[in-house]
């Protein structure tokens, strides 16, 4: 089964309605919970983050305090999906 974004302009169609929630925070609410604490960019999904600090590695020392999502997010992210992040810091 496939879920329709309900945004007129877009119509994009995601396989689970966490990944529509996501897509509609992420994308058409622009919220940006994931932020780098080396330069402050930040990020609607984890994994782009992550992504994102392998340029600050090659670059530097890990910062010396952790990463957390915005607590607005806390109720969204599945709890292994946190963990997941935390773990990459």
């Amino acid at each position: 089964m496939r879920y329709r974004c309900k945004v007129a302009e877009c119509g994009k169609t995601l396989s689970s309605p966490y990944n529509l929630h996501r897509h509609m925070t992420c994308f058409h609410q622009r919220v940006k919970a994931f932020v780098c604490p080396f330069c402050s960019r930040s990020f609607g999904y984890s994994h782009v983050l992550k992504n994102h600090l392998r340029c600050h590695r090659r670059k530097g020392p890990k910062p010396r305090f952790s990463i957390t999502p915005l607590t607005s997010m806390i109720n969204i992210l599945p709890e292994t999906d946190y963990r997941r992040l935390m773990s990459v810091l």
